[in-house]
């Protein structure tokens, strides 16, 4: 998703990693489209490779490679880290706490023992478990499901929403969409490497690249670019908005693949599904208190939890993950050939719209 922020001091590190493009941009002639509701031509901003210099140092540090925080067995990771293990630690905590008092109560010293630690080595588990360093960056982050988890959920979204706009959705053989894709593609090539990694001659059969299928979306109202999985939805507007220009359109690209290769979509299930169990844990210990006030204040008492669970992941943290794909993203832009400094005026345009249409 897109979002507003100043890129000044990032820019100045991407300058460092603009060199020639490895590839010749494009050409797109004037000609009149065919797509439904694009009708203003293309204008290529591109026409001949721009080419400029680098001075290298001798060296470069090693490259970092993502290793497990806590050392796990690969089979047993494997097997722990997925979303039903979020789900069975929430469900015996909840289970636990909710027959903690009734232990106490009775004196049952052992059983209060047990119930007390199942929600410790749960909260202890998902933490030893679900630690991860977010590529590019060495972040430290929470992520719980595994790849294929996180394609079927992607899939089925994806799904849903392209089959509810099926009619506005451009064919492939159009220009704007070939164009588009020819940006993800150049953008892609890149990104199989450590951003941090030295630019170098990226071969385009390279098996790890990673195939990116772009989607136009004809609504002509919504300034919107997404980025779920492998699937990249733009909508008219926001290329229409942009003056057709590459440079910019290679902002907004670039911007949601960082998005896809940061797996950003897991990382915020993870903290949500992690911070939704710690609030079920509140509630529990809360529950043994709140019991005898009744259930005007236990409901107000859930919805202040909830309220704040979805403010923290769906706003705040959110914040920091944009922010990481913008610098992601501006780094991987310079690195395929792209201008950097076009992210200023972009980001400036959609402020601006937003300014005067949403906010």
């Amino acid at each position: 998703m897109l979002k507003t922020t100043s890129f000044a001091s990032a820019i100045k590190s991407c300058n460092s990693l603009r060199t020639f493009p490895i590839r010749t941009l494009s050409y797109h002639p004037a000609y009149r489209p065919f797509s439904l509701h694009l009708s203003t031509p293309l204008r290529n901003t591109n026409k001949s490779a721009r080419i400029s210099t680098v001075n290298y140092r001798n060296f470069h540090t090693t490259s970092p490679r993502n290793v497990p925080i806590i050392p796990i067995p690969a089979a047993i990771l494997a097997l722990l880290k997925s979303g039903k293990l979020v789900s069975f630690v929430s469900l015996s905590s909840k289970t636990s706490l909710t027959l903690l008092p009734h232990s106490i109560f009775r004196r049952y010293k052992f059983s209060t023992k047990v119930f007390a630690s199942v929600p410790l080595i749960g909260i202890a588990l998902l933490l030893t478990v679900g630690l991860d360093q977010a590529p590019n960056t060495d972040r430290l982050r929470l992520v719980y499901l595994s790849e294929e988890e996180e394609m079927e959920v992607v899939t089925l979204e994806v799904d849903q929403l392209l089959g509810s706009q099926s009619g506005l959705i451009a064919p492939k053989e159009n220009e704007y969409v070939q164009w588009l894709q020819n940006i993800a593609d150049n953008i892609a090539r890149v990104s199989v490497d450590d951003i941090r990694d030295p630019v170098r001659e990226y071969d385009p059969q390279d098996p790890k690249i990673k195939s990116y299928d772009v989607n136009i979306i004809c609504d002509s109202s919504t300034l919107n670019a997404m980025c779920a999985g492998n699937k990249i939805l733009v909508y008219d507007l926001m290329i229409s908005y942009l003056g057709f220009d590459t440079d910019m359109m290679a902002v907004i690209m670039s911007h949601e693949i960082a998005h896809s290769i940061q797996r950003h979509f897991v990382e915020t299930h993870g903290i949500a599904s992690f911070m939704l169990m710690l609030g079920d844990i509140s509630r529990g210990l809360l529950w043994t208190v709140t019991e005898s006030l009744g259930p005007y204040v236990n409901q107000k008492l859930n919805e202040w939890i909830s309220g704040f669970i979805t403010m923290e992941t769906e706003t705040t943290y959110n914040r920091g993950l944009e922010k990481e794909a913008d610098l992601v993203g501006l780094m991987l832009m310079a690195k395929a050939g792209y201008d950097p400094r076009t992210a200023l005026t972009v980001w400036a345009k959609v402020r601006l719209f937003c300014r005067l249409y949403i906010y």
